[in-house]
């Protein structure tokens, strides 16, 4: 008993001491508080401002000069990678409006990126290619955008640079040659990619194929990386007058009801779709 109302007379001085200096302070005034607040909005976009700029000029000084490739990491010597270089598609425009770049220096880089992909040589062997079917293999060389040793050609990495593709199309959208052949381009690129090919276990995509040893036994399901090859595939699906690939419904292919305004559950889909491994 005698412990406990030490404790307690401790306690209450010490909380009398703590009020003493603040309880001396004057009130905040609400101009006092909206200045705080003002000068922490500033700082905040101020340093917002340096993280997009720096992401930026990520893409922007590792670009290969001749292919226009991204490397997968820096500054230790790199692959490129082809997600990699989609991000650097959509990061070109994005410096012209924030003034880091001129419209005319991201269309030029734009330009000489999408021409390459699109004359790079694709086939079914195993070396000297850049992709097969429409799709591109993970990791390419920098400078000559041939397949990186032995890896996958991969579909979500592709849809990822049919993603920047697509919105350079979207950002170049003047009445001028270079903008023109931009967005041809842009089409041509996603527009050839076989997603009729890529579904071996129909209606589901497959995560990618080796020239060595055929598809990787996973396909995409559920809610993940999925959703993003669904909104590249609905592109393909949309241009289906010169495709000819029919529509199938999301959630048959890939086990996700959000199409009708039907709800779902991450839950519900792993339980429908034990084979999702993503």
């Amino acid at each position: 008993m005698r412990k406990f109302l030490l404790t307690a007379l401790a306690l209450t001085a010490f909380s009398g001491c703590a009020r003493g200096p603040f309880s001396s302070l004057p009130p905040r005034t609400p101009s006092a508080v909206q200045a705080q607040a003002q000068a922490e909005t500033r700082d905040t976009a101020a340093l917002l401002d340096d993280i997009q700029e720096r992401t930026f000029r990520y893409f922007w000084d590792l670009a290969d000069p001749t292919t226009g490739l991204i490397p997968d990491r820096w500054p230790t010597r790199s692959f490129a990678s082809v997600s990699a270089t989609g991000f650097g598609l959509t990061a070109y425009a994005i410096g012209a409006e924030h003034g880091w770049i001129t419209r005319e220096q991201a269309r030029e880089r734009t330009l000489a990126t999408l021409r390459f992909l699109v004359s790079a040589p694709q086939g079914e062997a195993a070396t000297g290619i850049t992709g097969h079917r429409g799709f591109f293999y993970h990791f390419l060389h920098p400078s000559t955008g041939l397949r990186f040793e032995r890896v996958e050609l991969s579909t979500i990495d592709s849809t990822f640079l049919y993603a920047g593709a697509l919105f350079a199309a979207g950002y170049f959208d003047r009445d001028q040659d270079a903008e023109r052949e931009i967005r041809t381009l842009a089409e041509t690129l996603y527009a050839r990619a076989d997603w009729t090919w890529a579904q071996p276990r129909p209606p589901a995509v497959v995560h990618g194929w080796h020239p060595e040893t055929g598809w990787i036994p996973s396909d995409w399901r559920g809610y993940n990386e999925a959703m993003r090859v669904a909104q590249k595939m609905g592109y393909v699906q949309g241009i289906a007058k010169y495709t000819g690939k029919p529509a199938v419904s999301w959630d048959r292919r890939f086990g996700v009801e959000v199409a009708g305004n039907s709800s779902f559950s991450v839950a519900d889909t792993n339980r429908r779709n034990p084979r999702k491994v993503c």
